[in-house]
């Protein structure tokens, strides 16, 4: 997958863990079932995600709202 998006310059990021089954939803005790289904290196998946898609989506936003500057003295 990574290949194919690579050669259609595609962004994307992989992140390989050492350990830990597919499927172990957020790899925390949140999700986990039992113990067996912990692991603290695999639980930053949602984290990386999550910084990653604001890399490439995030909004561009204000420094300040226009409230904010009427507070301000800035209208």
């Amino acid at each position: 997958m990574a290949t194919a998006l690579a050669d259609k310059n595609i962004p994307f990021e992989v992140h390989v863990y050492e350990k830990g089954p597919h499927g172990l939803s957020l790899a925390t005790q949140a999700t986990a079932q039992a113990k067996s289904q912990i692991y603290q290196d695999a639980s930053r998946w949602i984290v990386e995600a999550e910084a990653w898609l604001e890399k490439r989506f995030a909004l561009e936003l204000p420094e300040v709202t226009p409230w904010e500057l009427m507070g301000q003295g800035r209208e």
